[in-house]
């Protein structure tokens, strides 16, 4: 579990440092890195592994 939990803060910071260039130097090119910065935390974070069933009460 743990090493799921540094690939979901190394692709959340991959996404921070994109979107603080998009800030700087706001440009198509930058703006698409972030995009796909945050894709990839997205799909990191969503995995099937990291969902916690829902339990109903009986």
């Amino acid at each position: 579990m743990s090493d799921l939990i540094a690939e979901q803060h190394a692709a959340f910071e991959r996404y921070r440092v994109a979107k603080l260039a998009s800030f700087e130097n706001s440009t198509t090119e930058t703006e698409r890195r972030a995009e796909e910065a945050w894709c990839e935390f997205e799909r990191v974070f969503c995995t099937p592994s990291n969902v916690i069933p829902f339990k109903r009460s009986a």
